[in-house]
C-alpha cells in the first residue's frame, strides 16, 4: 500500500508526465520508437540513450496506469528492433544512443525518425554515440528480462540473451582482477578498464536470465561478475572502489556514488551496506 501511495505522489507523477511527453515527441514518424533522452534546450535534439530507454521502461512497469504498460512494451519493441535492425551488426549489441526524429545540426539536416527509410535503426553517429557499453547494454538487458516476466513475451527474453551473449564474448577478460570490462567505443575498439557500477549491473543481468531460463551458463556467468564486486570491496574501509584502468590493478580514485549504489541494489548483501553510510557521510 505503501509503495503504491508513493507512486501517486505529485513528483512521480510528473516525472512520467515528462517521460510520456518524450515519447510522444515525434508523432507523425511511427509507432515504433524510443523516448527523446532530453529536453530540447540541452542541444542533443532528438537523441535517445540506450540507458534512458531501459530506465523508462523500468519506471512505466512500476506504474499503475494502464497505458503506461503499453508505452514499456513499445519501449521494449524499440529495443529489440535496434538490436534486430543494426546497419553494420547483426551480434545482439545496442548503440550508446539513436536517434528519434528530425533536426538541424551545423546546417546539415538530419531528416529521418527512429527507422530509416531503408529499413535500418537510425544511430545517433552525428554525436559519436555509435559505441557500445556493457552497463548500458546490461540495463537494456534487465529491463527487458523485467518485460518479459511481466509480460510473457519470449521476444524481449531473446533480446536480453542475446546482450548477456555479447557483454560475455565481447567483454570477458584474462585478466587479474576478471569482471567484464567495459565495452567498445566509437570506434569499435574494447575498453580496457573495468568497472564496478556497470559488473554489479552485468550480475543482475546474468541472475535474471538464470532466473527466467534456468540456464547454468548465466548463473556462472553471474559469478564473474560478482568476483569482481568481491576484488573491488574495501573491508576496512566500508566502500567499493570504482573500478580499474587496466583490469590489472585497483584504482583508488576516484570513488563515486553508483560504485555503493549498484552493487547494493544488484546484490543486496546485508554485510557490505556500509558502502551506503560511507556515501552518505561524504554528501553531508
Amino acid at each position: 500500500a505503501a509503495a503504491d501511495s508513493l507512486l501517486r505522489h505529485p513528483t512521480l507523477r510528473s516525472a512520467l508526465e515528462f517521460l510520456d511527453l518524450m515519447m510522444d515527441a515525434y508523432p507523425g514518424y511511427g509507432t515504433l520508437r524510443l523516448p527523446q533522452s532530453h529536453a530540447d534546450q540541452v542541444d542533443l535534439h532528438s537523441t535517445a540513450f540506450s540507458y534512458d530507454a531501459a530506465l523508462a521502461i523500468l519506471a512505466y512497469l512500476r506504474d499503475e496506469r494502464a497505458e503506461s504498460l503499453d508505452r514499456a512494451r513499445l519501449i521494449g519493441d524499440g529495443l529489440v528492433f535496434a538490436q534486430q535492425h543494426d546497419p553494420d551488426f547483426a551480434d545482439g549489441r545496442l548503440r550508446q544512443a539513436y536517434n528519434v526524429g528530425p533536426y538541424t545540426l551545423g546546417g546539415v539536416e538530419q531528416p529521418d525518425g527512429f527507422v530509416r527509410p531503408d529499413g535500418t535503426v537510425n544511430i545517433a553517429s552525428q554525436y559519436g554515440f555509435v559505441g557500445s557499453g556493457t552497463g548500458e547494454l546490461a540495463w537494456a538487458g534487465v529491463a527487458l528480462c523485467a518485460l518479459a516476466f511481466r509480460v510473457l513475451d519470449a521476444r524481449y527474453l531473446t533480446a536480453a540473451r542475446r546482450l548477456g551473449d555479447w557483454i560475455h564474448d565481447t567483454c570477458g577478460t584474462e585478466a587479474p582482477l576478471g569482471g567484464y570490462r567495459a565495452g567498445v567505443d566509437r570506434h569499435y575498439q574494447l575498453l580496457r578498464h573495468a568497472g564496478t557500477a556497470h559488473n554489479a549491473t552485468v550480475a543482475a543481468h546474468f541472475g535474471l536470465l538464470y532466473a527466467l531460463t534456468g540456464d547454468v551458463r548465466w548463473r556462472r556467468r553471474r559469478q564473474t561478475a560478482l568476483a569482481f564486486l568481491a576484488r573491488m570491496w574495501a573491508p576496512g574501509d566500508g566502500f567499493y572502489y570504482s573500478g580499474s584502468d587496466d583490469g590489472r590493478t585497483i584504482a583508488p580514485l576516484p570513488l563515486t556514488a553508483e560504485a555503493q549504489l549498484l552493487p547494493t541494489l544488484a546484490i543486496r548483501r546485508a554485510d557490505r551496506t556500509s558502502c551506503l553510510d560511507w556515501l552518505a557521510s561524504q554528501l553531508t
